[in-house]
């Protein structure tokens, strides 16, 4: 089964239901979770702070994922989160591990 990277996209509201699935899949190198600003995503709920900058505040989760799926991933990911606006898409890791 090869390694591929998850990056999740939520708002804030989302975010802490996004880490409790997280870390209970996360493997030993764990994920990154940051805020961010996201253009072009979640147009429909944009506050009117964020109308004006043109930007939404979310939070991004970057994890790569050993012995799963995509599909087994995705399925638990809907699951937990079902409901919250989530945007994710994953991409291969060619290599991933730690610097001693």
């Amino acid at each position: 089964m090869a390694d591929f990277v998850l990056h999740l996209l939520c708002r804030d509201s989302a975010a802490d239901a996004a880490a409790d699935h997280l870390l209970s899949i996360a493997g030993p190198l764990g994920f990154i979770r940051a805020p961010v600003y996201s253009q072009g995503a979640f147009h429909a709920s944009l506050t009117k702070e964020e109308e004006v900058i043109g930007m939404c505040h979310m939070v991004r989760f970057d994890m790569v994922v050993r012995e799963r799926t995509p599909e087994e991933l995705l399925q638990g990911l809907s699951s937990a989160l079902k409901g919250l606006e989530v945007q994710y898409w994953l991409t291969p890791a060619i290599a991933a591990g730690s610097l001693a």
